[in-house]
């Protein structure tokens, strides 16, 4: 269960965020999400077929990519908390772009 400070702690721009049940929503979906892809990652790691490479780098970035927008755009008041958060924000971004120019430069060099 969250702690009552909980909604307040969650940094966010505009509208106050929803009651606290619907945050613990929220956090668990984002949580399951990441997790999912996680797993997926660590498949497509074991198994190392082209397609699935493919598949779960383009997924990681359709994850990653907005969120990292998302967070740079919006930084967090604690400077040491946001340079933390775009660091690792970054790090999602930048790994499965590693990922799919290894795949490329696998494809060339087999034709």
């Amino acid at each position: 269960c969250p702690p009552p400070s909980f909604p307040r702690r969650l940094p966010h721009r505009g509208a106050p965020p929803p009651p606290a049940p619907n945050n613990e929503h929220l956090v668990r979906d984002v949580g399951g999400l990441a997790d999912a892809l996680g797993v997926l990652a660590l498949i497509a790691a074991i198994v190392m077929t082209t397609p699935l490479l493919v598949a779960t780098a383009a997924a990681w970035l359709v994850y990653a990519l907005p969120h990292f927008v998302y967070h740079v755009s919006h930084p967090l008041e604690e400077v040491p908390m946001q340079v933390t958060n775009v660091a690792v924000l970054t790090v999602e971004v930048v790994l499965p772009l590693v990922g799919l120019a290894g795949v490329s430069v696998t494809r060339r060099r087999r034709t």
